[in-house]
């Protein structure tokens, strides 16, 4: 079922340019790292971590990975850095030297230092160009053993650059003052404006649910049947919605969502969506289900709170439920994953159903309620009876509506998403490809994806 209803309201554009008279504020991502050489050590294989250099100074150095020829950095493991200079520090700082990233074996000592694996040169131009054009796009440096040599690669070196903003400099602050953000920031609808809070790479189950009382339900003062409000009640009037009738709670889980998750690195537009209820899910626990929703979308994966022993989860507007997608390009497609929560870390997390959304169907500054029927497969031959159903509510908004149509003419670029456990990657994997794998080159799994598509 679709419900329609206009809607303008915007975030601002978060990528501003500043001035030439500005001091400059860069965010700078170390990404990653592909193929890099397997023979460092006697030990085999390397432990890589990258420094960078402004000129003769060192400015940052990540944490090492090991054991991994093609590693992955995170927040934890120091990929992001804040560098403020004004422009003329800038050129002054580098001098003829520009950036240099340097990949070095953390476990290769030699006499004197360790082993350099390869590096890379940008210039203070080319950093700059792409913060404004490429404001938080991925792209690859090649590595060589010396970077102005016409040598044999030696891997690649993902990053990311923009100019820092506001909330950028607060993260970045937390991060130095031994604080633990979350990726994503909270921004507050009424207003429309980025305000510090939590997002979410992996599935939570709040505190102040991990032992829920056997009851679930009581009698109120006239009788009425009175249902606990999971996975928590509002903040700010803790008592008043502790238990509420079923017809509360429903009309409650279409209410406006208070705090909504931004993510992802696009600029082009964003894409809103509330994760309002699922209805009719398998029993995946025996009797019962731990549910919640993860939503992909281009380089991010956001999920919901986790409801405790419920099969038909309402999640309220208080709750983490909503959703600002940053988009980088039209035809990129939304995948919404409903699991039930294993805490065990060595037991993956359980598949009820999956969803894929063709974002093109919609109309900009349009507000849908959508349900969609959970399917474990994305190959509409192996779908069979419905596994339940998710109901969420969606809106696009475009920063220049007629560039998004332009670039829906071409297909979107290929995009990562980095996860520092093997239980989360596989959480993004059903959630994109569903129980069956998909990566085995077939004609069935090439029809399955085109009857997904055009479904």
């Amino acid at each position: 079922t679709d419900k329609k209803t206009n809607s303008s309201a915007t975030v601002s554009d978060v990528h501003a340019v500043p001035d030439d008279e500005s001091p400059i504020n860069l965010l700078i991502e170390i990404v990653s790292a592909m193929d890099l050489p397997n023979d460092l050590s006697f030990l085999g294989g390397c432990d890589p971590y990258c420094k960078i250099k402004l000129g003769e100074t060192e400015v940052h150095r990540t944490n090492h990975i090991s054991k991994n020829n093609n590693p992955i950095w995170t927040v934890k493991t120091k990929s992001l850095f804040l560098l403020s200079r004004t422009l003329d520090d800038f050129y002054n700082d580098a001098g003829k030297g520009g950036f240099g990233f340097v990949l070095k074996d953390y476990n290769s000592v030699t006499i004197t230092k360790r082993q350099v694996i390869g590096m890379a040169n940008m210039t203070v131009d080319e950093i700059l160009d792409k913060a404004k054009h490429n404001a938080g796009e991925r792209f690859e440096l090649t590595l060589k053993m010396n970077a102005e040599a016409n040598l044999l690669e030696q891997g690649r070196l993902a990053l990311r650059v923009r100019f820092a903003t506001k909330e950028d400099m607060r993260f970045m602050t937390a991060i130095k003052d031994g604080e633990s953000p979350d990726i994503g920031h909270v921004i507050d609808k009424e207003n429309m404006k980025l305000i510090p809070g939590k997002g979410f790479w992996s599935p939570r189950v709040p505190t102040s649910i991990l032992h829920l009382p056997k009851s679930n339900t009581k009698l109120g003062d006239n009788g009425e049947k009175l249902l606990r409000v999971k996975p928590y009640p509002d903040a700010d009037n803790p008592t008043g919605t502790k238990w509420l009738s079923g017809a509360q709670l429903e009309e409650l889980s279409f209410a406006k969502s208070r705090k909504w998750v931004e993510a992802g690195s696009g600029n082009l537009g964003k894409v809103y969506v509330e994760v309002l209820r699922c209805d009719n899910l398998p029993k995946l626990d025996l009797t019962t289900s731990d549910p919640f929703v993860a939503l992909v979308f281009e380089d991010v994966i956001l999920v919901t709170d986790v409801i405790k022993e419920e099969l038909f989860p309402m999640w309220m507007p208080w709750t983490q439920r909503a959703f600002a997608f940053n988009v980088a390009h039209p035809s990129s497609r939304l995948y919404l994953g409903v699991f039930d929560c294993d805490k065990n870390s060595l037991q993956d997390h359980d598949l009820a159903g999956r969803i894929t959304v063709d974002l093109t169907n919609f109309t900009q500054n349009m507000e849908y309620t959508l349900t969609y029927n959970l399917q474990e497969s994305s190959m509409l031959a192996e779908q069979k009876n419905a596994r339940g159903s998710v109901t969420i509510r969606l809106r696009i908004v475009w920063e220049n509506e007629r560039k998004a149509v332009f670039m829906s003419l071409s297909p979107p670029a290929q995009m990562f998403v980095g996860l520092s456990k093997r239980k989360y990657f596989k959480m993004v994997r059903k959630t994109v490809k569903g129980k069956g794998s998909l990566d085995v080159l077939s004609i069935n799994a090439i029809k399955g994806r085109l009857d997904e598509i055009m479904s």
